[in-house]
């Protein structure tokens, strides 16, 4: 098979993904399939859109300040993979942007129906820029920074912070909205610490799935020893070599230490596919101590927390109950089979949830783990509840992990 690679700009053969073992469920809601697959990127025997390339085709309407990164290079796509990349990605990517105002760097998993970017080093521009005002699908903002971000209407409504216009206001830090092409996205001074992602969700619902067609870009998460084989998908991961500020205590919510300062931080992004009324696996520690938060991009989920590890892991394997019939848009009830379920937060395209852990200035794991074995007020504990993603309908969502830039 000829796949098209995105970071790499070349055709190169792969064998098929076996999808023999993958477990899906069938639903049906008012005659339609919404546990359908989704297409992330055009196989390279279909013939392509020229109306769709030309659309996409920014190069002569990018403003002297927006910047693009190349993900390849002039060396080619570097492949390292960074201090804190996830060893399940089947790439790892690492790109500096530089330091330029508005540097706009793709996604290594961008497709035909799913793109986005990673805007640094914002200040001010015009998000149509990047997508075509044509196309009115939607396109979900996340604020990875440590300043507001202003969304306004058009250029008018932008002039200046201090300008008062119903329609201008803010997307606070690690918060997420969804708008349209041509609106105008500024922060109040520029700096490093502007950090915007951008995705554009072209064509949520299609017929067949295409992720498993992009084997150097996707691939079958492998679970430790013990636990059951769910049918969790990643992308390719991107590491932003870019140093970000943030106060990691009131990111998460806390009362920051006396005396504490801003520390930075690099940002590492992917995706995830988990097909409908799926598990993603109960787990509290990371492979690495980061502070993480995900935006859901497709179809509706769920991030839920438990009181204890092991009855939780335990329920996993329990067929879940198909209840709550009456709630149309969540049929599956995973809460009928998990015990110690304490909260939840449902997610539709679009939302992001709020930081899971406490930050800590010591071990706060003991002897469970040494991921934070070092911990300090300079490199903070990252010290989670137990927590799962669990996917009502097939999903798509984008994971972004702030890592201790060393």
């Amino acid at each position: 098979m000829k796949t098209f690679i995105p970071n790499g700009g070349q055709l190169e053969d792969h064998k098929s993904v076996d999808e023999s073992r993958l477990s899906r469920r069938k639903l049906l809601l008012g005659g339609g399939g919404i546990a359908g697959g989704l297409m992330l990127a055009r196989r390279a025997d279909a013939a392509p859109d020229p109306a769709r390339e030309t659309i996409n085709d920014d190069s002569n309407r990018r403003p002297p300040r927006l910047l693009v990164a190349d993900l390849r290079g002039p060396q080619g796509p570097d492949m390292r993979r960074g201090p804190g990349a996830n060893p399940a990605a089947p790439q790892s990517i690492v790109v500096q942007p530089g330091s330029g105002e508005n540097v706009a760097t793709p996604y290594p998993f961008n497709g035909k129906h799913l793109s986005g970017f990673l805007v640094s080093n914002l200040y001010s521009f015009d998000t149509g820029t990047l997508f075509s005002a044509r196309d009115i699908s939607s396109i979900i903002l996340t604020n990875l920074g440590s300043q507001p971000v202003f969304v306004s209407a058009d250029a008018d409504d932008d002039k200046s912070p201090a300008v008062a216009s119903p329609l201008k206001h803010t997307v606070q830090p690690l918060q997420s909205a969804i708008v349209r092409s041509g609106v105008q996205i500024s922060t109040a001074y520029a700096s490093a610490d502007g950090l915007v992602s951008l995705v554009h969700v072209r064509e949520p619902k299609n017929h067949t799935s295409d992720v498993f067609a992009e084997a150097d870009s996707w691939t079958r998460y492998q679970y430790p020893e013990g636990f059951p084989s769910l049918p969790l998908w990643i992308s390719s991961q991107l590491q932003l070599d870019h140093l970000v500020k943030i106060d990691p205590w009131k990111m998460a919510g806390q009362s920051s230490p006396p005396g504490s300062e801003p520390l930075g931080y690099n940002v590492y992004a992917n995706l995830w596919w988990l097909p409908a009324g799926s598990d993603a696996g109960v787990h509290d520690v990371h492979y690495h101590n980061f502070l993480e938060i995900h935006t859901q991009l497709v179809g509706f989920g769920r991030m839920q927390k438990f009181r204890d590890l092991k009855t939780a892991q335990q329920a996993v394997n329990i067929e879940p109950a198909n209840v709550a019939l009456s709630d149309y848009s969540f049929p599956f009830d995973a809460s009928a089979s998990f015990a110690g379920l304490y909260e939840e937060h449902r997610l539709a395209p679009g939302a992001t949830h709020a930081p899971m852990p406490i930050v800590t200035t010591y071990n706060a794991w003991g002897g469970h783990s040494d991921v934070a074995r070092s911990a300090s007020a300079e490199n903070p504990c990252f010290y989670y509840p137990p927590h799962q993603y669990y996917s009502d309908t097939d999903c798509i969502w984008i994971a972004f992990e702030f890592h201790r830039a060393s």
